[in-house]
């Protein structure tokens, strides 16, 4: 990477086909890449915030982070720039601090809105557009968005 072409890439201007060589260059040249293994995230996390209107949900905690991991373990430009085992974490527990063991959702998400910061969705609303919304971009196709028992048990039957 000459120079010249670090300018381009600083300027977003270089050709895609060397995008990764200025990435990998320029990030990995720097930091090796650490390890992150799944046992060191928890198997199952059981969510249950709001457990007193819905059932609470098991998240498949370690299969998720292992699918994460495996999507980038053959991607340079996604090893260049997450070259922090707690990159991967703030995937999901955005905003945290990096950490291995970040704060959950409730730290920063009430269960009502709140008034004082009326554009942060409240609890239930963080869960769905967190979880959705990193499955509808990384075309993970179940759940669908529309099953809610996927996630959450089907409310007993009403005997009426």
């Amino acid at each position: 990477m000459t120079p010249e072409q670090m300018q381009l890439g600083i300027k977003d201007k270089l050709p895609p086909d060397q995008n990764e060589a200025l990435a990998t260059e320029t990030v990995l040249g720097q930091k090796p890449v650490q390890a992150l293994t799944p046992l060191q995230a928890p198997l199952k996390v059981t969510i249950d915030a709001l457990a007193d209107k819905y059932a609470p949900s098991n998240f498949t905690h370690r299969r998720h982070v292992s699918s994460l991991m495996e999507r980038i373990k053959d991607d340079k430009l996604a090893q260049a720039f997450h070259n922090q085992p707690e990159l991967l974490c703030a995937t999901c527990h955005h905003r945290s601090p990096l950490s291995l063991t970040p704060p959950k959702c409730g730290s920063c998400h009430a269960k009502e809105i709140d008034k004082v910061n009326p554009g942060r969705p409240n609890l239930m609303a963080a869960y769905h557009l967190q979880c959705m919304g990193c499955h509808k971009g990384m075309n993970v196709a179940r759940p669908r968005d529309t099953d809610c028992t996927t996630c959450h048990k089907a409310a007993p039957k009403s005997a009426d």
